[in-house]
């Protein structure tokens, strides 16, 4: 048996399973109604290309970002930067092997020069 994910944890400890939590996808199938497409498709797919594992929504507001990278510093800045051109959402849940980093995407992203 696996461990659980820290992103499986948060989606079941703070409920966003019984909110707007949806995979990201470039694909309309598997949202229900034509209308959540329509409302959140265009942000689902570009959180897809960003990296995002899924996007919690409230009332058709992208607020929170879940993604996973691996552990070395480069990669969850990368991971960052790419998931903070998505602009609207507040928070990114990054789960990286043995962590959980919490990121705020008002912040600036960050320059690895």
């Amino acid at each position: 048996m696996t461990a659980k994910s820290f992103l499986d944890t948060i989606y079941s400890d703070l409920d966003y399973q019984s909110g707007d939590l949806y995979d990201c996808t470039d694909e309309p199938s598997g949202l229900g109604a034509r209308s959540a497409w329509v409302d959140k498709g265009e942000w689902l797919a570009a959180a897809k290309h960003a990296g995002a594992e899924k996007i919690f929504f409230i009332k058709d507001n992208p607020v929170a970002v879940f993604a996973k990278c691996p552990a070395n510093k480069a990669d969850q800045i990368e991971a960052f930067n790419n998931l903070w051109c998505l602009a609207r959402p507040r928070l990114l849940f990054l789960e990286s092997p043995g962590e959980l980093l919490v990121c705020d995407l008002a912040e600036k992203p960050i320059n690895q020069n």
